[in-house]
């Protein structure tokens, strides 16, 4: 009975989060305000490419991240974005919607297959509700890409090529994904590592006969950026302002790189762990970088998902679902601007017990028939 009613209320809740969604599209307008605002700037910086025009012209003056149409990627994005020019932008931004909520319903289905089935449509409906993920697919962004690639790379590690290649590309497209490697090399996944670093040589070196020039600009922009250039308060960074600048900068990125290197140690002593100590790894991702933009949370996901849905004890559900809902305040107004940034560093605290608890003594006690997810939980 308790079964039958929790699977009613997943549907329930999944069924409204799809009609808010087709709300959403609705108010914001396909061609119009949906999916629009980062894919123009993928898509007139295309347009620079095609005509041979250069694709950072903000390098030329003093800008502010945020700006309407400003292109921050490397240059074989914006290549991959020159089919959707032979089209206007409009009619491309309703193509591109399109394909990223195809990609949401991919990575969800992928994320909430492990759940127990009861709960499944429960776990669907509130990463449909996910305000980060709502917004970086209304806004047309690129991490929810990120996202799907650096899922698929890790499911596929046993062809390190292939696996190495896809987290190159995801690497490219967004750098927050270099946290990964630490947390693969101390994991021991070293021909990952490996067949990533190539693909990245690779990558660069057959595209610069064409790109060469934009490239060179690229390591400048990227110089730019490190430096912690302007950000607008329309992106809703979250980062407080004492993190923000002087030493106060290094404390989150040090504190990425740390529970990277602890998660890729536990991934060893631990293999049974290993799936959530690479969703603690890719939830802190966003630490590494010099402004964590709100749309970023969407790589907490996963880390959601195992905590909310996947461990047994009630603590960890709790803390979880308290995690998810203050990330899901989307843009609260000043001085709790940084609550979401509150809630993603909830749910690090609780990926990293519950890794912490995995590696324990008592976890090694574990009766040899027990599951691993229920071995987790007398960890707990």
């Amino acid at each position: 009975m308790r079964s039958s009613r929790t699977r009613l209320w997943g549907w329930a809740t999944l069924a409204a989060a799809l009609a808010a969604t087709c709300a959403h599209i609705l108010y914001r307008g396909l061609g119009q305000q949906f999916a629009i605002f980062d894919f123009a700037a993928y898509y007139y910086a295309a347009v620079r490419l095609g005509l041979g025009h250069g694709l950072y012209p903000q390098l030329a003056r003093d800008f502010t991240v945020g700006e309407l149409g400003l292109y921050l990627y490397p240059p074989p994005v914006a290549a991959a974005f020159l089919p959707f020019t032979v089209i206007p932008v409009e009619a491309a931004s309703v193509v591109w919607a399109a394909l990223l909520l195809m990609l949401a319903a991919v990575v969800i289905v992928a994320l909430t297959r492990p759940v127990d089935a009861p709960l499944r449509p429960l776990a669907a409906g509130l990463l449909v509700l996910s305000i980060p993920l709502q917004t970086e697919v209304a806004n047309g962004n690129l991490t929810l890409v990120t996202l799907a690639l650096v899922l698929a790379g890790w499911r596929l590690q046993a062809r390190s090529a292939v696996s190495g290649a896809l987290l190159a590309i995801a690497l490219l497209i967004k750098l927050m994904p270099a946290l990964l490697v630490p947390f693969l090399l101390v994991a021991g996944r070293l021909r990952v590592v490996v067949a990533m670093a190539i693909a990245l040589v690779l990558i660069v070196g057959l595209s610069w006969p064409w790109l060469g020039a934009s490239w060179l600009d690229y390591l400048r922009l990227v110089q730019v950026l490190a430096a912690a250039p302007h950000v607008s308060s329309a992106t809703h960074d979250m980062v407080p302002a004492a993190l923000a600048s002087g030493a106060g900068r290094y404390v989150l990125p040090a504190l990425a790189l740390g529970i990277a290197l602890y998660a890729g140690r536990l991934a060893v002593v631990r293999p049974a762990s290993a799936r959530l100590a690479f969703a603690v790894t890719l939830a802190a991702a966003p630490l590494i970088s010099s402004f964590v933009f709100y749309p970023y949370l969407v790589l907490s996901l996963p880390l959601v998902v195992l905590l909310c849905f996947i461990e047994r004890r009630p603590a960890i559900r709790v803390a979880g679902l308290v995690g998810l809902l203050l990330t899901d305040l989307s843009s609260p107004p000043a001085p709790w601007d940084t609550v979401p940034l509150v809630g993603l560093l909830i749910l690090l605290v609780g990926g990293v017990v519950v890794l912490h608890r995995a590696g324990s003594p008592v976890a090694e006690s574990v009766p040899s028939g027990v599951t691993p997810s229920e071995g987790r939980a007398a960890a707990l």
